[in-house]
């Protein structure tokens, strides 16, 4: 994957410049799965995660959702930002993603369903 960082830092920084003119991005998540599951194909096993995660920190800037929200509207966003979030409340986000967000020292906000 080390090749394709660049790129995608220098796609990521021409559609979000940062300032006034800069666009947010939010990588949404559901689950992260311990082992390939063909019932939930579009989920990512942990070591996929990982994978992912590393070329987010490696391409893009990313920032607290609400920390983003507040930059966007004061404009000072900076270039290539962008924030990760969890719908759901899955176990799995504490179990398995987590410890690979607090290995890549990133944050994340996570939605948690009650009731």
């Amino acid at each position: 994957m080390t090749g394709v960082a660049p790129i995608v830092r220098a796609l990521a920084g021409a559609a979000s410049p940062g300032g006034r003119r800069a666009r947010l991005s939010i990588l949404i998540f559901h689950r992260v799965l311990p082992a390939a599951d063909p019932l939930l194909p579009g989920e990512p096993t942990v070591e996929v995660f990982r994978d992912r995660m590393d070329l987010v920190r490696r391409s893009f800037n990313v920032l607290p959702l609400a920390e983003a929200a507040e930059r966007l509207a004061a404009g000072t966003l900076p270039a290539r930002a962008a924030c990760i979030t969890f719908d759901d409340g899955y176990r799995d986000n504490r179990e398995l993603a987590l410890p690979v967000l607090l290995d890549f020292g990133l944050t994340a906000t996570f939605f948690v369903a009650t009731a």
